[in-house]
């Protein structure tokens, strides 16, 4: 098998750049809606910065580091079919904590606040 030399290795990189790109404003627009949703739930903004604390302290140097595994010499010397399974995996990683990561911290969050309401009252 040969390996696929690092001008064709370029389009991988491009790809994963645009599949955590499109993840990331998925990611965002499902965030900023449970947040603020959360935000009107407890009459408090304090939940609305604390999400966006979440995205950028968190989810946006994730991205890099998945970026960066694409980057430079981590896959050089793989194969066209190895390069193909990993960016699928890859894939189906960032869609789906763009998906679900909104909804299990929102549920995280109303949880806390359910429990400190109780507590409180």
């Amino acid at each position: 098998m040969a390996s696929v030399p690092m001008p064709e290795f370029g389009t991988w990189q491009k790809r994963i750049s645009n599949n955590a790109a499109g993840a990331l404003l998925l990611f965002t627009l499902l965030h900023v809606t449970c947040f603020t949703a959360l935000a009107g739930y407890s009459r408090s903004s304090l939940v609305s910065y604390l999400g966006i604390t979440i995205l950028v302290g968190l989810v946006i140097p994730a991205l890099g580091r998945v970026e960066g595994r694409w980057h430079g010499e981590a896959l050089r010397g793989l194969t066209e079919a190895d390069l193909n399974a990993r960016f699928r995996t890859e894939r189906v990683r960032l869609w789906g904590a763009a998906i679900a990561l909104p909804f299990v911290w929102s549920g995280l969050f109303l949880g806390a606040l359910l429990a400190f309401g109780q507590f409180a009252g």
